[in-house]
């Protein structure tokens, strides 16, 4: 039915089969009634073609444009290319010249080394000879030795009888007329006495101090000289035990012993007294615990007598062990520079002109040991002594009252070197910039310490600080804030000294493009062995001073590389002078994690008998840490004191007070800790006397040595304090003993930074030749 459902026109127009039918049916219903529907067709084909037509070409449009956008960017990444492309070409010229020079510096150092080993193999050659010589020469020694040996046990068994015959005769006299004493005494003691009056040949010094045991013996000996021309000058030192009677007995029954009672100032000062009253032409030397062999004088003599340009000389010592590899004498030959390096001339062997007093002065009086090696050093320098075949005086090692045993080595050897110092001599003194991360900080003591040191020997000095500091003092230098380019215009250093290793890649650009060179010491919290090798691959640092702690793995070969211990102030930090405080327990430090505090404050709850003080700064960027240690102090019971950011001269003040001193640190591989340098406090703490208990790790262990002990925990450190408490006088003054030793011996600050300070004067001179390197 027309116009009911089911009909096409009822069919929805979106189907299209259906609607392609339909249109179909209608176009041949027209073409059947003959109407030309073409034109309509083709119209109806444009309208519908032209939307899809200025679609596409507006889709085409928007393609071009995209393809026009990605064109540019392929051509901005070919520029960009083009110039990583050339830059790489340069940077491949740099490495190529760069490799050049390697090489060429390769090719030198092998030649160098080819050198030095034809050099060496040439020295070796000549040392066989030599050696060949010493041996025969030993062998006679020996011969000389045993024949000495025989007459030394004759000479003994002599003495011995003698003494006992005088003792005899004594008794038996001792009823008759005075007289009859006095004879027998110089019958068996005395050879002839010079005419009164004339001069002596020989001054005979001896300074004594409570030896009334054992001075009769020494002036014995004397007597006892086949050689007679000689005064003895006995110079008593404050003794309390009657040695002065013992002298002024001997005195009255020979003129030629002159004694001068003096207060107590010390050997060296007793010395000088009899240097200043001695009459002959010829000085000689005994000490009061010691004698000489009777032909000694007279072998000296003979050979001042045969010589007169002759001006010092020195015989053999013997002695009751063994002095020197297992031998019981000390007989060397002279070496100027072995004799820098340690004394093989004992003064009870020595003879010199009296002219050499008048030229090189007498014994020093700022000394308690080592004076007749340094008295020696200063003659050697005007005229070499001869070492002679002459058996001169026997030396007692056994006697417990030695100076030997009671003063420390440490802060005279330290004076002693510091007098043979001669940094940069010949040079003008250089200016060094020092670039730091802060200055002036109160926790950065080292760089201080060796500022200061390094003004004394004669350097000129500035510092830039790239930050500004959290617990400030008052400096020993100027210094420079802001950009380090305009540090280096303004000051005109020959070198820039860099601390910290870190610090040197940072700085070292800025250092090379001012044409510098640059010096670098590294501390143990921020090095290790890649990193040591890392900054010296970059060709900026000069030198590289290492701690001994940081040598393992690192490029010792390397020219540059030199290891320098750590070095306290020897102006601030000195031996005590009074009785240490045996009961105060110090520490001093930086106030960061890594130190271990806790440790510190657990161990002072466990010895609330001991007094704990921790002296501790502020540092930059960790300013919350000193508030942390109050608190964690007291949930630990507050039995610690904490002191915060207190002036080095009192923290110095403290340490020589301290009778003991706790170091703490993490151990590595736990959180917060840092590798282990050469912290400066140790080193400050020993120099001091105190006892320096440390946590029980190789670096911390090679560093003390024997002036402290190891710990591994609390407890363990509680034990090794509570130890001390049973400790004698004698102990406690060989611990103080020890640390001085230990500290003045190998890390006083004149002594151990001298080859800083040398490196610099070098650095100097190269540069005002002309050199870009050290020669």
């Amino acid at each position: 039915m027309p116009g009911g459902p089911g009909t096409d026109r009822d069919r929805p127009l979106s189907d299209e089969p259906a609607r392609s039918a339909f249109l179909q049916r209608g176009l041949g219903a027209l073409s059947r009634l003959g109407l030309n529907v073409q034109p309509w067709i083709e119209l109806q084909r444009a309208r519908i073609n032209r939307p899809v037509a200025l679609r596409l070409e507006a889709e085409a449009s928007a393609l071009r444009d995209v393809l026009v956008q990605q064109a540019e960017i392929l051509r901005q990444q070919a520029d960009a290319l083009a110039q990583q492309n050339a830059a790489l070409t340069q940077q491949n010229e740099v490495l190529r010249q760069h490799d050049e020079a390697l090489r060429a510096q390769a090719t030198a150092w092998r030649d160098a080394l080819l050198a030095q080993a034809e050099a060496a193999k040439r020295r070796a050659s000549a040392e066989d000879e030599r050696s060949s010589g010493l041996q025969r020469e030993l062998r006679a020694l020996r011969g000389e030795l045993a024949k000495l040996h025989a007459a030394t046990g004759a000479l003994t068994e002599r003495s011995t009888a003698a003494e006992k015959r005088l003792s005899g005769l004594d008794r038996q006299v001792s009823a008759q007329h005075p007289l009859m004493r006095q004879k027998a005494r110089d019958a068996l003691a005395l050879p002839a006495i010079v005419s009164a009056g004339a001069l002596p040949e020989v001054s005979i010094v001896m300074p004594v101090r409570d030896r009334a045991n054992l001075v009769a013996h020494a002036i014995r000996s004397v007597q006892a000289q086949s050689h007679v021309s000689w005064e003895l000058l006995v110079v008593d030192d404050g003794s309390s035990d009657g040695s002065a009677d013992v002298v002024a007995a001997l005195a009255t029954s020979d003129d030629r012993i002159r004694l001068f009672c003096e207060p107590a100032r010390g050997h060296s000062a007793a010395r000088n007294v009899a240097l200043a009253a001695a009459r002959g032409s010829l000085i000689a030397y005994i000490d009061s615990d010691n004698v000489w062999f009777p032909g000694f004088l007279a072998g000296m003599v003979e050979e001042f007598r045969a010589d007169p340009s002759l001006q010092s000389a020195y015989g053999m010592l013997f002695a009751d062990e063994s002095l020197v590899a297992d031998r019981p004498y000390l007989w060397e030959s002279f070496d100027q520079a072995e004799l820098e390096r340690t004394n093989f001339i004992d003064i009870n062997t020595y003879v010199h002109r009296s002219e050499l007093v008048e030229q090189c002065g007498g014994f020093d009086e700022g000394m308690s040991r080592l004076v007749d090696w340094e008295l020696v050093l200063r003659q050697a320098d005007h005229a070499t002594p001869r070492r002679l075949p002459i058996p001169a005086a026997a030396y007692r090692c056994r006697l417990d009252d030695r100076v030997t045993l009671r003063e420390p080595i440490g802060p005279n050897l330290f004076h002693l070197r510091r007098k043979r110092l001669n940094p940069g001599r010949g040079h003008r003194a250089p200016r060094v910039l020092y670039a730091v991360w802060h200055y002036p900080q109160i926790t950065e003591s080292y760089i201080e310490t060796e500022l200061r040191c390094m003004q004394r020997l004669g350097a000129e000095i500035e510092v830039w600080s790239q930050e500004n500091v959290a617990s400030p003092y008052a400096p020993a230098a100027r210094f420079h804030r802001g950009l380090l380019e305009d540090a280096i215009v303004k000051f005109r250093p020959d070198v820039v000294h860099v601390h910290w290793l870190g610090h040197a890649t940072l700085y070292g650009p800025a250092v090379a493009a001012a044409g510098l060179p640059m010096t670098v010491r590294a501390h143990g919290f921020e090095t290790s062995a890649a990193g040591i090798e890392a900054a010296l691959s970059l060709g900026l640092i000069t030198r590289l001073y290492l701690f001994p702690s940081m040598t393992a793995g690192a490029p010792l070969d390397d020219p540059r590389v030199r290891v320098l211990r750590a070095a306290f102030d020897t102006q601030l930090f000195t031996p005590p002078s009074a009785p240490k405080d045996r009961r105060l327990v110090l520490r001093t430090g930086a106030a960061l994690p890594s130190k271990d505090y806790g440790l510190f404050f657990e161990t002072a709850a466990r010895l609330q008998d001991h007094r704990f003080v921790l002296v501790a700064g502020t540092c930059l960027q960790r300013e919350n840490v000193p508030a942390e240690l109050h608190a964690l102090n007291e949930r630990m019971g507050g039995h610690a004191e904490i002191m915060m950011d207190v002036p080095r001269e009192q923290v110095a003040s403290l340490m020589g007070r301290a009778g003991l001193y706790l170091h703490t640190a993490l151990p590595p591989g736990v959180p917060d800790a840092t590798p282990i340098g050469a912290p400066i406090s140790i080193a400050e703490a020993m120099a001091t006397g105190a006892h320096v208990l440390f946590r029980n790790l190789p670096p911390f262990a090679e560093y003390v040595g024997e002036a402290g002990a190891g710990y591994s925990h609390a407890g363990e450190a509680e034990n090794l304090i509570r130890a001390t408490t049973a400790w004698d006088d004698a102990k406690w003054d060989s611990a103080v003993r020890a640390s001085v030793d230990r500290a003045w011996s190998l890390h006083a600050d004149d002594t151990t930074l001298a080859p800083l300070y040398e490196d610099w004067c070098a650095i100097a001179a190269a540069r005002e030749a002309g050199l870009n390197s050290l020669p």
